[in-house]
């Protein structure tokens, strides 16, 4: 399949997507704080966004010319064994923080899973990621507690 046709079935497969989650999101109960966003927002905002790739991305494979230029492209990815080894890391660090959110809390759980993400992708400066994934955590939990009245569970046990 050339670059042009794997262009239109990816913009087709993910306009797909993007409708199947904009019906979802037509779902989403509505909420009736005056001055606030609506649950649907952000949503919404994906939505389009996805959508409006897509097409743009099935445009691009109708418009575009294959220019003499081009060359083949392999049709294989090899991957390392590092590589491998980070996204299966990058994998259950995932599960393990969605596996403990509601356990321990959102503010005990963050922190580390930052630094374990900040470590993956090769910083070493240990006390700047510390301070990074302690504050960023507490302004996220700042602005879904404070700006957007989302109770999220801060510490669970408490």
């Amino acid at each position: 399949m050339n670059e042009k046709r794997e262009n239109i079935v990816i913009g087709a497969i993910l306009l797909t997507f993007a409708s199947g989650y904009a019906y979802m999101t037509t779902q989403l109960p509505t909420r009736d704080m005056p001055n606030t966003v609506g649950v649907d927002f952000m949503p919404w905002v994906f939505c389009i966004f996805l959508a409006s790739m897509s097409v743009l991305l099935i445009v691009s494979g109708i418009v575009r010319r294959p220019s003499d230029g081009d060359a083949p492209r392999p049709t294989r990815v090899h991957l390392t064994r590092s590589q491998i080894r980070g996204a299966v890391i990058l994998f259950a660090i995932f599960v393990v923080y969605i596996a403990l959110i509601d356990v321990v809390g959102f503010l005990l759980v963050t922190p580390p899973a930052m630094f374990a993400l900040m470590y993956l992708e090769g910083v070493r400066r240990y006390s700047r990621m510390a301070v990074i994934a302690i504050v960023s955590t507490l302004v996220i939990y700042g602005l879904f507690r404070y700006v957007f009245e989302v109770s999220i569970p801060g510490i669970a046990f408490l």
